[in-house]
């Protein structure tokens, strides 16, 4: 059986994005349908097979850099160069380890809902369910004259389907933490005091504003919260979010930029806060991105 993966290959998580079609769930999305055909032909007595999405969310990624310039590169055509894998350095890492451990944080796994091998929701036995949430037999969606088979372009358009639905339980589940919210609403800031400045040009300069006064990100983060508040089935809420003290959570999110990477997403030094490195703060605010937040923001 040849599995046409074309699709799938060009669907890489790179940019920090989820949801909307932008997390990479690779060729593997497609394993779960192929293995349920053939436990269909092969007359196995329980062929059904399932899909749990689980969602990790975690306030720094080790190769963010990497990988925001890995997709800046794919996505702008630009020749941006990699000099290196900040994940490569052992070094670093423990120095990551140590500093993670002293303060306690976490990782957060979200198991979603349970689906069938195509995106359907099943009941607490197992059945398949339409949208109506009527049980359905789904072994009629893979017969062909009555016999279960393998069709390369209905297998590949019934994986598409999972991989949206899998795509919208990442959505449901992604957990929000101070740094996606932070970057988020510095990037935002950025934005606006570079009005006219394309994206890229952004990336590569840093604008023509180096610095925020706190009370300018404090507000701004505030209204980034505002407009989560109004998004139906928006993400979850980190621990350190749901306080809404808007000094602790920046503070929190300023903490953890500092621990691992060469140069943090951004600094505080006396009343102001400085941004010193671009990429990353867009690499953690797309964490925010597929809510349509910029349609409620500008509301």
């Amino acid at each position: 059986m040849k599995i046409d993966q074309s699709y799938l290959a060009r669907r890489r998580f790179l940019g920090g994005m989820i949801g909307g079609g932008m997390a990479a769930l690779g060729a593997g999305a497609a394993v779960p349908l192929v293995a349920y055909v053939g436990n269909l032909r092969a007359r196995k007595p329980q062929p059904d097979l399932y899909v749990v999405p689980c969602t990790l969310s975690y306030k720094l990624v080790l190769e963010a850099e990497t990988l925001i310039e890995d997709h800046l590169k794919e996505v702008g055509k630009s020749r941006y160069i990699i000099e290196d894998d900040e994940f490569s350095k052992p070094r670093r890492i423990a120095n990551w380890m140590r500093n993670m451990m002293s303060l306690d944080d976490r990782i957060v796994v979200t198991f979603g809902a349970p689906l069938d091998v195509f995106g359907n929701k099943v009941d607490l036995d197992g059945n398949s369910l339409d949208p109506r949430g009527r049980v359905i037999d789904a072994s009629r969606y893979v017969l062909r004259d009555g016999e279960p088979a393998f069709d390369d372009q209905r297998d590949a358009q019934y994986t598409r389907e999972t991989e949206q639905s899998i795509l919208e339980a990442y959505r449901r589940d992604n957990v929000i933490q101070s740094t996606n919210l932070v970057s988020f609403a510095v990037w935002n800031l950025l934005q606006q005091a570079n009005p006219g400045m394309d994206r890229f040009r952004l990336l590569r300069t840093g604008g023509n504003t180096p610095s925020f006064p706190m009370a300018q990100v404090h507000a701004e983060t505030e209204r980034v919260i505002g407009g989560l508040k109004q998004v139906q089935d928006g993400p979850l809420w980190g621990d350190e979010l749901k306080g809404e003290d808007i000094q602790e959570i920046v503070a929190d999110a300023l903490k953890h930029y500092s621990i691992y990477h060469t140069s943090p997403a951004a600094v505080r030094r006396g009343d102001r806060l400085f941004h010193e490195d671009p990429n990353l703060l867009l690499y953690y605010g797309n964490r925010l991105r597929g809510y349509d937040l910029g349609r409620i923001l500008a509301a």
